[in-house]
């Protein structure tokens, strides 16, 4: 048995790869679950900070924003628009507007 308990066989994992940090999460989440639950938990669980209008989450595989998919499951939206459930996250950079 692993050190932290049995994994679910059916959990997919999401590694978010922080562009301002360097750092790389894993993110673990059923496959019914909302892209909005896993993107939360980014937030509270790794960022610890709320989401800014500027911020930038992007799938590896194809650039796509992950952001316009929050309404689908986990399953759902790796199978269309993610495959490979990497994705790069860029925080807002708080420039001056011209």
């Amino acid at each position: 048995m692993p050190i932290n308990g049995p994994k679910k066989d059916k959990d997919l994992e999401v590694t978010v790869h922080d562009e301002d940090d360097g750092s790389v999460f894993q993110i673990e989440g059923e496959p019914q679950e909302r892209v909005d639950a896993i993107v939360q938990r980014l937030y509270k669980d790794h960022l610890h900070r709320e989401r800014r209008d500027g911020d930038r989450l992007r799938c590896d595989d194809n650039g796509d924003d992950v952001f316009a998919h929050l309404s689908k499951n986990l399953q759902a939206y790796r199978s269309t628009h993610c495959h490979g459930l990497v994705w790069n996250f860029l925080g807002d950079q708080g420039g001056a507007a011209a």
